[in-house]
């Protein structure tokens, strides 16, 4: 009897730690909405010359097809990017290696076990697909860009995988992110 009333404020000890940090997750997730649209802005594929007839961009996730709609809305409702007509769906990651359509033109990392960030990554090479995953530690791993917080937040891009796509991201954007060389 004693050994469970030992146990139980280690339990919700435990427990409140899980949820700060699916909270802290949250809050990534949401900021990296916010600066996703600006780095497919900044790509050099969006030009006076060559821009697409539209952005298809997929939203990326695991098991929470709701939380990634919700993501999905929040991204549509932007509309447009420098003029281009938006155009945002949600994908299981499970789906996106047997994915046969014409590529998207970027992926928004919602949700992810650490194994699926290889897979993403070998994708968006493969298909030049700019990845934008707001997780910590993605972006050393092969995605394009993520987030890096400090003092303030910025866009986190791997220079290598930057230098596998045919057109790169506009200089300006580059002075203002933390690029990672690795």
């Amino acid at each position: 009897m004693l050994r469970r009333w030992l146990l139980l404020p280690l339990l919700l000890i435990v427990s409140h730690q899980t949820a700060l940090a699916d909270d802290a997750a949250q809050r990534r997730v949401l900021v990296g909405l916010k600066l996703f649209p600006a780095v497919l802005a900044a790509s050099e594929a969006l030009g006076p010359e060559n821009t697409p007839p539209n952005i298809k961009v997929f939203i990326v996730y695991q098991d929470d097809e709701n939380r990634a709609e919700e993501f999905a809305e929040i991204l549509q409702d932007i509309g447009e990017i420098k003029g281009t007509r938006l155009i945002v769906k949600s994908l299981p990651i499970a789906l996106l290696p047997q994915y046969r359509g014409d590529p998207p033109f970027g992926l928004f990392i919602a949700q992810r076990n650490e194994d699926d960030v290889q897979m993403i990554s070998d994708y968006g090479r493969q298909h030049n697909v700019i990845t934008f995953s707001p997780f910590r530690g993605d972006v050393e791993r092969g995605i394009l860009a993520g987030i890096v917080i400090s003092d303030r937040i910025l866009p986190f891009i791997n220079r290598q995988a930057l230098n596998t796509l045919p057109v790169g991201l506009k200089m300006f954007f580059l002075k203002v992110a933390e690029v990672y060389e690795p």
